[in-house]
């Protein structure tokens, strides 16, 4: 369930894209005028809810992350003819 909130937070950044939202646009509505909108929130929600979850279970992302990126280095760019 965790996991699928933090997808949620994606999707959200991913509806500000389609409802034509810049992905530098920070915005404020009058609903709630001191709440912040956009792109940029939505994926700041994402990795605040990433990293809790890596607390809550005792995760060392930076670890993680060291040997994500030395793998990456060794693949080819865009491995597998992928364009996103």
């Amino acid at each position: 369930e965790r996991i699928a909130l933090m997808h949620s937070e994606l999707s959200e950044a991913l509806e500000e894209h389609r409802t034509g939202h810049d992905p530098n646009e920070i915005y404020y509505t009058m609903d709630k005028p001191y709440k912040p909108e956009g792109i940029p929130i939505e994926l700041a929600d994402a990795i605040i809810r990433i990293l809790h979850f890596c607390v809550q279970e005792n995760i060392n992302i930076e670890t993680a992350m060291v040997h994500k990126i030395a793998y990456n280095a060794s693949r080819e760019y865009r491995h597998g003819n992928k364009t996103i």
